[in-house]
């Protein structure tokens, strides 16, 4: 199966093009291709997620080559690891984040049922009953006050589930997908980006199997990258400067 990567026209597309160019190929070594930035300076990795409108390149940590974004690649399929016995120090989902998209999950169903009460008092005001049409007219907005609900549900569900937990030899990710376990060999690049946007800052943890980020959003998330970054420091690649 091949992956075709085209530029950035929205948000929504850069998200669904990311989404595909995690999975990509090398064609060299088959290690999985890294998403960076496009630099006239070889030397400097710099990995991307966030950033919209930057030119991006392929580069392959395990055999230092860049590829062009734009071509075709074989989809790359991750190996799991055997999860360890160990248990470690977690960190989930601030209670902020959390609290947050719940209220983003509730709003939709709010709003939903005061458009419901309006029209239906609309109606009964106007005509001294409620015809059908007001049932017809309800219908499209309910549905899609109900559509975001469940979206922001969703995503509130997996926030609950979400954590990094950190042991001897390794990082624990537990996902909607499950609990994955990372070597410390298997981080390959790491880039933190202070500040973008105006928001908090974010580091970018790019692996041989997948890659995630850290921000804001998970407790102590500075202290947990700082703790990474200790125990990879001497194979990985470091974008770590301000």
């Amino acid at each position: 199966m091949k992956v075709r990567n085209k530029p950035n026209k929205s948000v929504s597309q850069f998200k669904r093009d990311m989404k595909l160019r995690y999975d990509a190929v090398c064609p060299n070594c088959d290690s999985r291709l890294s998403v960076c930035e496009k630099n006239s300076n070889t030397n400097i990795i710099r990995l991307n997620t966030v950033k919209l409108n930057v030119v991006n390149d392929y580069y392959c940590p395990s055999c230092k080559t860049r590829f062009d974004i734009s071509s075709n690649y074989g989809r790359f399929t991750p190996a799991e690891r055997e999860l360890p016995q160990q248990t470690g120090i977690r960190h989930g989902v601030n209670m902020k984040a959390k609290a947050l998209w719940m209220i983003f999950a509730m709003l939709p169903i709010a709003l939903g049922v005061l458009f419901a009460f309006t029209v239906l008092a609309y109606m009964q005001d106007q005509y001294g009953y409620i015809p059908v049409v007001s049932g017809i007219v309800m219908t499209i907005p309910l549905l899609a006050f109900v559509y975001l609900a469940v979206l922001f549900f969703k995503k509130w569900r997996q926030l609950l589930v979400l954590y990094y937990e950190l042991i001897e030899n390794g990082l624990i990710i537990n996902d909607r997908s499950g609990r994955h376990y990372y070597a410390w060999e298997d981080f390959r690049i790491v880039s933190y980006i202070p500040k973008y946007m105006n928001q908090q800052d974010i580091y970018i943890f790019d692996l041989n199997q997948r890659v995630f980020t850290l921000d804001s959003g998970i407790e102590d998330y500075r202290q947990l990258a700082d703790k990474i970054v200790a125990q990879i420091r001497p194979t990985a690649i470091l974008d770590i400067s301000d």
